[in-house]
């Protein structure tokens, strides 16, 4: 398997990556605070169908402030939740997030790190919203890419052939 993948990239000019969840540890690794659906008293499984199904205006960008992002996902579940807990919970994703993007795993950077010096061209292609990708500028990885695109910033989302 692995003189496979080795000779497959080899053969390769470009390497096109996602970022959350594939360049990024586990997100149960992310930080030591809670996720954002245990903050405020929702399901796991209700929260992930808000973000995955029901969100598209922030991934795109069409939604830009991190407070109203979560505003509108929480109360979607539960319109009773708090304001104050909404703050604090948008204030705990952004830490959550930015931990994720400054704290790459080891291997990933060096082995981005090695595809690029065989000259290979990186580029990065994420859906995320503002928020996720705030702390980007400090991510290890940042300059590894020739190309980085976020959904946030360019107004569609994968899978639109758009992007």
């Amino acid at each position: 398997m692995t003189t496979d993948l080795t000779s497959t990239i080899s053969s390769k000019t470009a390497v096109l990556f996602d970022l959350f969840h594939t360049l990024t540890a586990l997100e149960s690794t992310w930080s030591s605070g809670p996720m954002t659906h245990e903050m405020l008293g929702v399901s796991k499984e209700d929260w992930n169908r808000q973000l995955l199904e029901c969100s598209r205006d922030r991934l795109v960008g069409k939604m830009t402030d991190p407070h109203q992002i979560i505003r509108r996902l929480a109360r979607a579940i539960d319109p009773a939740i708090s304001e104050d807990l909404i703050v604090r919970a948008t204030e705990n994703r952004i830490r959550r997030f930015a931990g994720a993007l400054v704290n790459i795993p080891p291997t990933t950077v060096a082995v981005l790190t090695a595809l690029r010096r065989a000259g290979k061209k990186l580029a990065l292609i994420s859906n995320a919203d503002v928020m996720e990708v705030q702390a980007w500028e400090q991510s290890p990885i940042a300059d590894v890419f020739h190309a980085t695109l976020f959904s946030c910033h360019v107004g569609c989302a994968k899978p639109e052939p758009e992007i």
